[in-house]
Formats: C-alpha cells, sequence, structure tokens
C-alpha cells in the first residue's frame, strides 16, 4: 500500500512540473536524440517566435519614413505658402512711378548746383575751407582782398592817313585795382587808369595845345587754376571784363574830337614762381569787337559811316613777395587798337583839303608801372 502511495506522488510531481515549464520535455528524451520542430510545436504551450520583435521592429522603420515624409511636405507646402504671401505682399508695395520722377528731380537739382559751385568757385564750401587749411600761412591764396596802386608811364601814339586822328603824346598816370576772392579759385576785379598832365597838339602848325585824359576803367570776374599746393606753384588767370576806354579833350577843341571805345575783354595772365618770393607775370588780352565812336567838341568830326574796331595786347612783368599782405610789382605792357572806318569822312582834312575815304587808324599804348599790393 505504501509503495502504490509513493508511486502516485511521483507520478503527480512529475505532471505538475511539465505544466511550468514546456522545455522540461527534454528530460524525457535520450541525451542522443535531437528535438525535431514538429515536437517542440506538437507540445501543449507553444513558444512565442523570437523573430516577432525583428518583425515589429522593421514594421516601425516604415512609419518613422512617412511621418518624415510627412513632415516635408507640409514644409514644402509652408514654404510655397510663405512664397504666395511674398508675391502678393510685393505686389501691393510696388512703387507708382510718379513717386520715383519725384524722388530724382531734387538729385538732379542737387546735381546741378554742385556743377555749378565747381565751376564758378573751384569746389563746395567745405571743400574750399580744406583747401585753405592746407595753405602755406604766408601764401597770398589766403588773402579775401587785394588792392594795388601803381605809379605809370604812358606813352600813346596814334598813327591815320587823317590828320584829326593822328597824334602821339606821352604823360605820368596811375592805376588803382581792386580784387575780392570769393574762393581762392573765383573773385571779382575792378582797375582803373588815368593819365595826368597829358598834352596834345591842337592845330597843324603846333602852335597850340590842348590838356587831354586818357582813362581806362575794367571790371569783371577772375577764375584761377593752381598747379600745385606750396607756395612755389604756377598759377593760371583768366578774366572777362567789360573794358571802357576814354580819351577826353576840351569842348571848345575846333580841330580835336574825344574818342570812346568799348567791349567785352577776355585776359589770361600766368604767374611763374622761381623762389618762394619771387614771380615772372606773363599776360594778354583780346577785345574781339570794339564800339568805337567819336565825341563831338565845337568840331562835329565823322571818320565814316561806321567802324570795325578791336584791340590786343600783351604784358610782361615780375612780382616780389614779402609775405601775404605786401607785395612789389613792375609790369611792362603794349596795347593796340585798330579802326576801319566806312565810307566817306564829313570834314575835309587840313592838310590835303579833301575828304578822305575808307580811313584807318592805329591807336597804341605803351605803358611801364610799379605798384604796391596789399592783402588780406
Amino acid at each position: 500500500m505504501t509503495k502504490i502511495i509513493t508511486a502516485l506522488g511521483i507520478c503527480f510531481a512529475t505532471s505538475a512540473f511539465a505544466q511550468v515549464d514546456p522545455s522540461s520535455a527534454s528530460l524525457f528524451r535520450s541525451r542522443g536524440d535531437t528535438p525535431e520542430k514538429e515536437q517542440l510545436d506538437t507540445s501543449r504551450y507553444s513558444v512565442r517566435p523570437l523573430s516577432s520583435r525583428s518583425q515589429n521592429k522593421e514594421s516601425n522603420q516604415p512609419k518613422v519614413e512617412k511621418s518624415k515624409s510627412v513632415t516635408k511636405t507640409e514644409v514644402k507646402v509652408a514654404e510655397t505658402t510663405e512664397e504666395k504671401v511674398e508675391v502678393k505682399t510685393e505686389t501691393v508695395v510696388e512703387p507708382v512711378p510718379t513717386q520715383e520722377v519725384a524722388v530724382a528731380t531734387p538729385k538732379e537739382h542737387s546735381g546741378v548746383v554742385e556743377k555749378v559751385q565747381y565751376i564758378l568757385l573751384g569746389g563746395t564750401q567745405d571743400e574750399v575751407e580744406d583747401y585753405r587749411k592746407i595753405l602755406h600761412p604766408l601764401d597770398t591764396r589766403l588773402n579775401l582782398f587785394e588792392l594795388s596802386i601803381a605809379p605809370s608811364y604812358i606813352y600813346n601814339e596814334s598813327r591815320s592817313n587823317y590828320w584829326f586822328r593822328h597824334y602821339h603824346n606821352d604823360s605820368p598816370g596811375l592805376s588803382v585795382a581792386a580784387d575780392l576772392w570769393f574762393t581762392p579759385f573765383f573773385g571779382i576785379h575792378t582797375s582803373y587808369l588815368s593819365s595826368m598832365s597829358t598834352e596834345m597838339r591842337a592845330n597843324p602848325e603846333g602852335s597850340k595845345y590842348l590838356h587831354i585824359d586818357h582813362q581806362w576803367f575794367d571790371g569783371g570776374i577772375r577764375f584761377r587754376k593752381f598747379f600745385g599746393i606750396s607756395r612755389k606753384a604756377s598759377q593760371l588767370s583768366v578774366g572777362f571784363d567789360y573794358s571802357d576806354y576814354r580819351m577826353k579833350v576840351p569842348s571848345d577843341a575846333d580841330q580835336r574830337v574825344g574818342i570812346k571805345s568799348t567791349g567785352i575783354k577776355l585776359s589770361i595772365e600766368a604767374v611763374i614762381p622761381s623762389t618762394n618770393t619771387f614771380s615772372w607775370t606773363l599776360g594778354a588780352e583780346l577785345v574781339p569787337r570794339l564800339s568805337h565812336k567819336e565825341k563831338q567838341t565845337e568840331l562835329n568830326l565823322k571818320s565814316g559811316s561806321s567802324a570795325n574796331s578791336n584791340r590786343i595786347g600783351a604784358s610782361l612783368g615780375w612780382r616780389y613777395t614779402f609775405d601775404r599782405y605786401n607785395q612789389v610789382f613792375w609790369k611792362l605792357s603794349h596795347t593796340v587798337e585798330k579802326n576801319l572806318f566806312d565810307g566817306t569822312a564829313n570834314t575835309a582834312d587840313p592838310l590835303s583839303g579833301t575828304k578822305p575815304e575808307g580811313i584807318g587808324v592805329t591807336n597804341s599804348f605803351s605803358m611801364f608801372q610799379f605798384g604796391y599790393i596789399w592783402g588780406n
């Protein structure tokens, strides 16, 4: 009885252990036998295949790729949307053509103003001030005003085939000139020159003389160009002046008349320094067309119906500069005025007794000046 109970207990324990671990079936196999897959599958409890986890991982990867592709698609859609918005914005904010014209007009005006400043003043106000700052303290370009006075010697000779316009004389004179410089490159010039105690033969016999005056007045603008910054820099000055010359004769003269010539004069002068204090000057002038008139006295003389007149001149000088405030100079100049009359004179020549036709006059002046220039 006891043996039967013991055998039943062993069998019960064996079946219970088999339920807990199905792999324990290997305990009932012999050592040399190898389990087959069908035998394992036929067991009561099936074991989950190990490849299921890897399958789950592989199944997850496509999901990730789908999420990425969705994200990219969303970004592209978003970018496309932004681009559309930008296009709409640019279309709304597109400038009106009238506004562009209104903006360009002040720039054009400012460009014209700058060009005028460069032509007349040599640059803008700031540029001119910067230019003055780099000049030597004793440089004459720093002067805003210059006044010159010069005693002169004047020799006049008028040659003509008509006695009334044929004469010569000489006398001392006095010249005064002033220059106002708005910049070192642009200024205003005026000058006045008059003879003193000039005599002229009043009749063909030479028994009578007249007191006359030669007077010159010039007024205009000056442009200067400098070829360097140092005090030894050469300069070129160009002037445009209204020029007025008159010979005044007493109103009771019966064989002489006064004359007047006016016109626009173009002048040019070069200053060539050899040292900081010593300079040579060369000048030339031209009046291409003069208005020439004979002024009536007791003699109402008309040398012709009209006159074709012009004038040319040249000068050579020397200048010594003590400093920017004080200079001395001398100048030798010669000018020639030519008058050609049309028609016949209205008065007979006292020497020939005839009224000449096509009268020509060459009126020349030679001058020597020694003067002083004060600047500030």
